[in-house]
């Protein structure tokens, strides 16, 4: 062998060595890369059977597998808890917060998903204590935790725990209605009745609380100091039905909304807005696949009498009350025979109203809607005086309905009964002091209550575009009368 080739292999000989560190320490890297590229744990998926509607399962099962194709991606895994929680499958929402919470233990995001879902699972204590370790890591710009623990435990009887949390929540933003309200409850709580009322009354909440609450709180309070008759008056204008305010995240969580329950939440909007061809067509999506949902098949009808199919209408609130006669059904069937009457003019349709009304309030006699629909078909059928007094405890169960004080003017008019019906008047020219009969009827039965400067006050502010003539006339003979009489 000659001395180059001696050198050529002696030379590879070295080099092997090398190359086999090189192989060695990449596939070292490549497998390190290997196992640290996926730390995520995989989807939570709910057990076979649980989500039952048809068009969510699919939506569901697509989110967890973009969550599986990239177990590291907080955003996807996020959508998918947020898919869980906002379609109320809370158990394996819970355990997909876990899981990020896992990702990023510094959030305060995660603690704050779970407190909400442990809260709609009926949990107070474990929503307290996820969201309790929320609010330690909240930004400082952020009230909604705050607030939100300071309530539950106030609902909780945690009083002196929730203390310095609301006044945390006061130092971040003390005019968020939010706050307010646990503020009056933190009071009412403490039984400091006083306290209270003056916050309800500073912070206007019988009219910034929609539903009543707000006059439930002022009842509570009055309550507190003995006053019980005007506790009384105040509690027909009351409601204990808590208003839900938004979380900082509810843009997520109503966007992955999903299935027949958005259809349904849609049609409810649709409703709100009148857009009742619209609403047809998405009860009718649902009820494809969901063929006896009540609340679904009542909206379906309730639209089609709006577009003018009031006998299809009749006919299948009728089918609903054979299966459920609630108050609700009854009520939507007297509207209904009501406007049958109204277009075709036979008599024994009012009177069928009447019945169905009846059949109604044998079940809930106090309920508004039912004793409106009462008023005005014993308005139509002649019957003025009864008309007043189902439209007076109409207006009792919910003082803020101006639609019933407006329909009352009427029958307190055709019965003549200006004086007893002073409360009414004075409430409906409070609130529209431009309506026709409003100043007018105010002021007549003012005067035949004898408060003449009042009713001569009244009188002075009409304006004379939109007045009731017969009644303004009346009002000011008698005021003139009295003070004839007086001179």
């Amino acid at each position: 062998m000659d001395d180059a080739s001696s050198n050529q292999e002696s030379q590879g000989n070295s080099t092997r060595p090398l190359m086999l560190v090189i192989i060695i320490a990449m596939v070292a890297v490549l497998a390190f890369l290997l196992t640290q590229r996926s730390t995520g744990e995989p989807a939570i998926r709910p057990a076979d059977g649980v989500v039952t509607d048809p068009l969510l399962a699919p939506q569901l099962s697509s989110l967890a597998d973009a969550v599986d194709a990239d177990p590291d991606d907080v955003d996807r895994r996020s959508s998918l808890g947020y898919g869980y929680e906002s379609n109320e499958l809370y158990e394996p929402a819970l355990a997909t917060w876990k899981q990020l919470l896992a990702m990023e233990p510094e959030s305060w995001v995660w603690p704050y998903r779970m407190g909400m879902t442990f809260e709609r699972m009926g949990d107070l204590d474990a929503a307290i204590d996820s969201m309790s370790a929320s609010v330690k890591r909240s930004p400082p710009e952020t009230v909604d935790p705050w607030w939100r623990l300071a309530t539950w435990l106030i609902d909780a009887g945690r009083l002196e725990e929730a203390e310095p949390v609301l006044i945390e929540a006061v130092e971040r933003d003390g005019e968020a209605l939010p706050v307010r309200v646990a503020q009056v409850k933190l009071a009412l709580a403490q039984t400091k009745g006083s306290e209270a009322e003056e916050m309800i009354l500073r912070f206007r909440l019988t009219s910034s609380l929609p539903g009543g609450y707000g006059w439930n709180l002022l009842g509570q309070a009055i309550r507190q100091q003995g006053r019980l008759e005007e506790a009384g008056k105040v509690a027909s204008r009351a409601s204990d039905v808590r208003p839900r305010f938004s979380d900082v995240f509810s843009q997520q969580a109503s966007g992955a909304v999903g299935g027949l329950r958005s259809l349904k939440l849609a049609a409810v909007a649709q409703a709100e807005a009148g857009k009742w061809q619209d609403v047809i067509q998405t009860t009718s999506r649902v009820l494809r696949h969901e063929p006896d949902d009540p609340s679904s098949r009542r909206l379906h009808a309730i639209a089609r009498f709006r577009t003018g199919d009031a006998a299809g209408a009749e006919k299948e609130i009728m089918s609903l009350i054979e299966d459920s006669p609630e108050p609700s059904l009854w009520s939507t069937l007297g509207s209904i025979r009501l406007q049958l009457f109204r277009d075709e003019g036979d008599v024994s349709l009012a009177e069928a109203a009447l019945d169905a009304v009846k059949q109604g309030l044998a079940l809930a006699p106090d309920d508004r809607l039912l004793l409106t629909v009462q008023g005005r078909v014993q308005g139509m059928l002649g019957n003025p005086a009864g008309a007043y007094e189902s439209l007076r405890l109409a207006w009792d169960q919910d003082r803020s309905r101006t639609e019933i004080l407006k329909v009352a003017m009427v029958a307190i008019n055709e019965a003549d009964l200006w004086a007893e019906a002073i409360e009414m008047s004075a409430a409906l020219h409070a609130v529209e002091p431009g309506d026709p009969m409003a100043g007018a009827g105010y002021a007549l039965g003012l005067a035949r209550l004898g408060r003449i400067e009042e009713a001569r006050s009244i009188l002075k502010g009409l304006n004379g575009r939109r007045i009731h003539a017969g009644l303004r006339q009346q009002a000011k003979a008698l005021v003139e009368q009295e003070s004839t009489d007086a001179n």
